[in-house]
């Protein structure tokens, strides 16, 4: 279902990559008219989100206060995290510190779809 609903990358000719809040619409059924988040979670303390970027595609530049950690759910990559480049795979976890400047091209046949949690 996620890959599903990707747009196609500026690369290409297209929108922007996508991304999306994880909603209880996504995950579960909606609860009470709250994200899955919202009602199982009510005080986490993080946040949490989907995005997915097309084959050949680059995600946009992105460097912030919180820590981060992506969960590569599909796909594979090359990632830039501050000076270093390697490559990301489905099934790996990247924790990003506070701060550090961040980016992934995806370099499969695939979409590359990734689950952030920050905090």
């Amino acid at each position: 279902m996620v890959a599903s609903i990707t747009t196609p990358c500026p690369e290409r000719g297209g929108g922007s990559p996508s991304a999306g809040i994880l909603e209880g619409k996504l995950l579960i059924q909606d609860y009470e008219g709250k994200s899955a988040l919202e009602y199982l979670l009510p005080k986490a303390p993080f946040e949490a989100s989907w995005w997915a970027v097309e084959p050949g595609c680059t995600s946009f530049p992105d460097q912030h206060a919180v820590q981060e950690i992506w969960l590569i759910a599909q796909g594979a990559g090359r990632m830039t995290l501050g000076e270093r480049d390697f490559d990301v795979t489905r099934g790996q976890i990247v924790f990003i510190p506070s701060q550090e400047p961040h980016q992934v091209t995806a370099t499969g046949d695939r979409a590359l779809v990734a689950y952030s949690v920050w905090w």
